[in-house]
């Protein structure tokens, strides 16, 4: 059951992948789904391989460790900063409270305004 899980969650994220290669770049627009599902498939099978030699376990809590916490970092910032900045506390508290009938709290107000 976890298995098809998974294969499902691969199959899910390659799907989106190329419909927005596809969709960006005339390149894989040209080709047949299948061919820039190929290619895809095909270039991170290939930047897969390097977790296969020796050092491939160095190399894999290498990109753990340093890879995936500051990528976070910045996308949990950036988005603080589009919600603060861009969408306006006004507008979030009103689309909050047409969406769930609540209201923003006090300390949240705070935080989107002054942080």
């Amino acid at each position: 059951m976890l298995l098809t899980v998974g294969i499902d969650s691969v199959f899910a994220g390659v799907d989106i992948a190329i419909t927005v290669l596809r969709a960006e770049f005339k390149f894989f627009g040209r080709l047949k789904r299948e061919v820039s599902t190929l290619i895809y498939c095909g270039v991170y099978f290939l930047l897969g391989l390097i977790f296969c030699t020796k050092g491939g376990i160095y190399l894999f809590e290498f990109f753990d460790h340093y890879g995936a916490g500051p990528a976070m970092l910045f996308f949990v910032i950036n988005n603080s900063y589009s919600l603060a900045f861009k969408f306006k506390l006004e507008r979030l508290s009103m689309r909050l409270k047409q969406e769930t009938g609540e209201e923003i709290g006090p300390l949240l107000r705070i935080v989107f305004k002054w942080v």
